[in-house]
């Protein structure tokens, strides 16, 4: 038996009920993420030759985030077009007060069917496009 996609209109209902007493678990994580970027770039300036990405330790922070994700409903079967979200995510950047709900479908996006087991999820974190969307996130609900 397959499994078939669940409709977007499905999860933005879901997705439109979350406060940011729901999505601050998520926030914890940026200064987290900032931190290890900030090793990794201290580091590379000792390890000539090595990018910053190849440098950083994200296995159980991105194992903790996804958990935390799979647990506000971000975590889905559902198919987002991936090929915008590094785009998307640095135009987030320039925004002073994004629509929540775009953060939401850009992290359901990063998470979406393989993309843990496959490695894109974290590679997205080391990339910092996952960060990015964070801190969009937390500018939508700032004010609340």
């Amino acid at each position: 038996m397959s499994v078939l996609p669940i409709q977007p209109h499905i999860l933005e209902n879901h997705w439109s009920s979350l406060q940011k007493t729901d999505v601050g678990i998520l926030f914890k994580y940026i200064p987290l993420m900032e931190s290890e970027f900030e090793r990794a770039k201290k580091m590379s300036r000792i390890t000539v030759g090595l990018n910053q990405e190849l440098l950083c330790d994200f296995n159980d922070l991105a194992w903790e985030l996804y958990k935390d994700l799979a647990f506000l409903g971000l975590v889905t079967c559902a198919e987002f077009d991936q090929g915008e979200i590094t785009v998307e995510a640095c135009e987030l950047d320039a925004i002073s007060k994004p629509d929540p709900m775009v953060c939401f479908r850009l992290l359901a996006t990063a998470v979406q069917g393989r993309s843990f087991e496959s490695g894109h999820f974290k590679f997205l974190i080391k990339i910092q496009v996952v960060l990015a969307i964070l801190k969009g996130l937390r500018r939508a609900f700032d004010g609340e």
